[in-house]
């Protein structure tokens, strides 16, 4: 008779054989307890990975964007006159040393562009007239500049009309 006594280190069962003579049989004992179970095994070693796939097309090129207002900025001395034209395509800043009232209009607005404007006041209050349709921030269009003060008046234009300009106007006190 063989029977099971143990596993091997690499978990297969260990029998030894028994030899009974004929008259020495008894009657058959109990079962006994299910013997314990083995180590298990090690889990075998995975497969190299593939090789890397080759790489896609490049895509189009986009669109070239528009080309943006010059990088340097332009000053004018602009006369005094009794109607005075801000020219969109003229000079970044002007200056202008008032002799009398002024009226402001504007030409060639585009955008995206601004105008800063320093008016010099003389020795008499003078009187500053705005097209119908300027915006102002902050408030209503000034209507005087004080004698012997500056002012700064900077035009931002966001179109093509007077209501697409944004102006803003602070004065020295």
């Amino acid at each position: 008779m063989a029977v099971q006594i143990g596993v091997d280190e690499a978990g297969d069962p260990i029998f030894k054989t028994y030899r009974i003579a004929p008259d020495r049989v008894g009657a058959q004992g109990p079962i006994g307890p299910q013997g314990l179970t083995g180590p298990a095994g090690t889990n075998g070693t995975n497969g190299t990975n593939g090789a890397t796939g080759a790489t896609g097309a490049t895509g189009a090129t986009g669109a070239t964007g528009a080309t943006g207002p010059a990088g340097s900025s332009t000053h004018a001395v602009q006369p005094y006159a009794a109607s005075s034209n801000l020219d969109f395509s003229g000079a970044d800043y002007l200056t202008i040393t008032l002799a009398g009232n002024i009226t402001f209009t504007t030409s060639n607005r585009t955008a995206p562009k601004s105008i800063t404007v320093k008016i010099i006041g003389d020795g008499s209050i003078r009187n500053l007239v705005f097209p119908v349709g300027w915006v102002f921030v902050g408030g209503t269009a000034p209507t005087t500049l004080a004698a012997g003060k500056v002012g700064i008046l900077t035009a931002t234009c966001f179109g093509t009309n007077d209501s697409d300009i944004v102006y803003a106007y602070a004065a020295q006190s």
